[in-house]
């Protein structure tokens, strides 16, 4: 299965009112719906957040989230977990009437974040994913198909070869040694963005070979290559370039070609 890969993607035309996304308190300025078939997809830059955007983004965590953010060493990586959980509790509230300090999640089956949300008669199981890189956060919502998320800079200096070598196909080398010098980094870091969003969707994380999850970059397209009984043509990708030095892959599983929405959160 091939599908589109976008490169530098404009923000949609979605605008909201009000207080900052990552402010307890705020609500959008109306409701947004997200129809079968569509995937969302919410971004945020970090480098330039201050001390007091952090700490309201902070507030809107739960005590667990917190706990786990004040393990982290670096500064900047707990900035980016914090940005990260507070970007996907307030994205979720785009959709539903609940606050976003108020979101509780559960663990699913093979320990994947999960949600059950109840509106009057019916409960609704929205999809999400979540990501983060140094200065990059990310999340994506789909109503009715798993879906994975995952963030790299490629502005990193390092030896992919090592890394491509241990958890690349054979063809997927032979198309890295293809690429010119200057494009091979980022290529592995694209191809890379997509296995991991792939085992996030499916819930099986690192558990599952990343040999075991091929793709092929043809100039806009993309070619899934898994190995075993997967059905390709269940699943759908796209490499969005969110900053010259970020890539965001996303993976979902559903029957036909998802109308693809990104829009950046202003910190």
């Amino acid at each position: 299965m091939s599908v589109f890969v976008p490169g530098s993607v404009p923000p949609s035309n979605l605008t909201f009112e009000g207080l900052p996304p990552n402010t307890p308190g705020w609500k959008p300025a109306e409701r947004l719906e997200i129809p079968p078939g569509q995937v969302h997809i919410w971004y945020q830059l970090t480098e330039w957040m201050g001390t007091s955007t952090l700490t309201e983004a902070r507030a809107l965590l739960s005590a667990e989230e917190r706990s786990r953010c004040d393990r982290y060493r670096l500064a900047r990586d707990r900035r980016d977990y914090t940005a990260a959980h507070a970007l996907l509790r307030s994205s979720l509230s785009r959709y539903c009437e609940i606050e976003p300090r108020s979101w509780t999640f559960e663990t699913g089956p093979r320990g994947k974040p999960e949600l059950r949300v109840r509106q009057g008669e019916t409960v609704l199981t929205p999809h999400f994913s979540l990501s983060h890189a140094c200065g990059t956060v990310a999340c994506a919502i789909a109503a009715d198909a798993a879906i994975g998320i995952d963030v790299e800079r490629t502005d990193v200096a390092f030896d992919y070869s090592p890394l491509a070598s241990r958890y690349c196909s054979d063809e997927e080398i032979a198309q890295l040694n293809r690429c010119s010098p200057q494009d091979r980094s980022i290529r592995f870091i694209e191809m890379w963005t997509l296995k991991e969003a792939y085992l996030k969707a499916t819930g099986q994380g690192l558990s599952e070979s990343l040999r075991d999850v091929g793709f092929s970059v043809d100039g806009d397209r993309v070619h899934f290559l898994p190995t075993g009984n997967v059905r390709t043509d269940a699943w759908h990708f796209a490499v969005f370039t969110v900053a010259p030095r970020a890539r965001i892959g996303v993976a979902v599983n559903c029957r036909d070609t998802p109308a693809w929405t990104l829009q950046r959160v202003a910190p």
